[in-house]
């Protein structure tokens, strides 16, 4: 009885002693940690990231830089470029080139140029952390006028070598101000087959 008496208590003692044994992991099953499905969390753990350049299926991009700009000497990649088929659904007006390309934190780079009546017209637009600014530049004779009566020595888009290349002064888009404005300069790699934009 005495011997029986001893066992027990030391089952008892063993029961309150702590355990050196970890405690379980949190397994999907839990109902506290819920699954990956009920969370919608799907990203990698930590220790898997390796910091490559991933394409993003949603927005065609091939990763990695396809293109640069220059906003008042503050450079941006840009990738994701499109090349888009033309859209001539204004009377007198044949579009015939437009690309857009896109940069960090949503912003974007828009060029165009049509034909109105004969004559050229180039544009560019910049969306970015410096507002919204664009400029449509016409080509009159030997010079070409753009925004805020603004004057260049030819087109700003230059579309050779499979590259859309340029510069020009943006007028911000808001004020229409001629004293508001940014430099910019681009070169993007034009993609070789058109999409709908």
């Amino acid at each position: 009885l005495a011997l029986g008496l001893l066992a027990a208590c030391g089952d008892e003692a063993d029961a309150d002693a702590p355990s050196s044994d970890p405690p379980p992991a949190e397994t999907a099953s839990d109902p506290e940690a819920g699954s990956d499905e009920e969370t919608g969390d799907r990203s990698p753990p930590d220790d898997d990231v390796t910091g490559a350049p991933t394409a993003d299926a949603s927005d065609g991009s091939q990763g990695g830089s396809e293109g640069t700009v220059a906003v008042d000497g503050t450079a941006y990649d840009l990738h994701a470029v499109r090349l888009c088929e033309p859209v001539d659904d204004v009377p007198g007006v044949e579009e015939l080139f437009s690309l857009i390309a896109s940069g960090p934190q949503g912003s974007t780079l828009d060029l165009y140029i049509n034909e109105i009546s004969g004559s050229f017209g180039h544009g560019v637009m910049w969306s970015g952390p410096e507002g919204i600014f664009d400029t449509h530049v016409t080509g009159v004779g030997p010079t070409w006028i753009g925004d805020g009566d603004i004057s260049y020595d030819g087109p700003v888009i230059d579309t050779d070598g499979g590259r859309a290349t340029g510069n020009a002064t943006l007028v911000d888009s808001f004020t229409m101000d001629p004293s508001d404005t940014i430099d910019i300069a681009f070169d993007v790699e034009i993609p070789t087959s058109m999409t709908t934009c």
